[in-house]
């Protein structure tokens, strides 16, 4: 399983991207209380996450 932990652009808030461990091609991100479900492996998910600027 792998996990990364980064910190929010302009905000105090912990992001952690982590990977299905059941269906390697689905990535959860926790993004303080709520919990996002994306259909990526982990490297895009974080990827994706940098280009949108959310970290």
């Amino acid at each position: 399983m792998k996990i990364a932990i980064f910190k929010a652009k302009n905000k105090d808030i912990f992001i952690k991207i982590a990977e299905n461990t059941k269906n390697i091609d689905e990535t959860f991100i926790v993004i303080g209380k709520k919990v996002l479900r994306l259909p990526y492996k982990f490297e895009k998910a974080i990827a994706y996450s940098k280009m949108m600027e959310i970290i």
